[in-house]
């Protein structure tokens, strides 16, 4: 009888201390519209959202990645749904984004749902075809463990610029004129 008692109560807590994947909370991160057709030196913008469903959730981390040869992150417009942003880097250069945000009122705040997270404006480049993914996207919740989903954006570019196009763009860069 002992050893049943025993049994069980290893069994509770290793039950507790490892939380089963299944039950944990989840939300899903996602970009949107999911396809976008654009010539060549074209600005496009994307939705950035999350669902969390009733997951209570009180910071995000987020690292987006794209072809720097084929797209260029102009902006990224965050909603303020969080008021302490931590981290905003955007990299042409590698082609990314990392933005880490959350709340540091007393109380925290913390949001669930489907919530509007921000705009991203890309421009793009040359022909060809580029994905926008998430390499990274964490949550943090009072909830305890969350496991995220993400989905990413296919990019399909069509046509270069004739001689004209490209010196208009070149002096619209020059003059910052959108």
């Amino acid at each position: 009888m002992k050893l049943a008692h025993f049994v069980f109560a290893l069994i509770l807590a290793f039950s507790l201390t490892f939380p089963c994947p299944s039950l944990a909370a989840s939300a899903n991160f996602s970009l949107s519209p999911e396809t976008i057709q654009s010539k060549s030196g074209d600005k496009f913008d994307l939705n950035l959202s999350i669902n969390s469903g009733s997951t209570k959730l009180d910071a995000l981390e987020i690292n987006l990645v794209f072809d720097p040869q084929k797209l260029e992150l102009t902006n990224f417009v965050p909603t303020n749904i969080f008021n302490a942003e931590i981290r905003k880097t955007i990299d042409n250069k590698a082609g990314s984004l990392l933005w880490t945000t959350t709340d540091i009122t007393k109380p925290r705040k913390v949001i669930s749902g489907n919530i509007n997270l921000g705009t991203l404006t890309f421009k793009t480049k040359e022909s060809g075809q580029s994905t926008i993914s998430f390499n990274k996207a964490q949550v943090g919740s009072i909830d305890g463990p969350i496991i995220s989903s993400k989905n990413s954006v296919q990019v399909n570019i069509v046509g270069d610029q004739n001689i004209f196009q490209k010196i208009i763009a070149f002096f619209k860069g020059l003059l910052k004129i959108n």
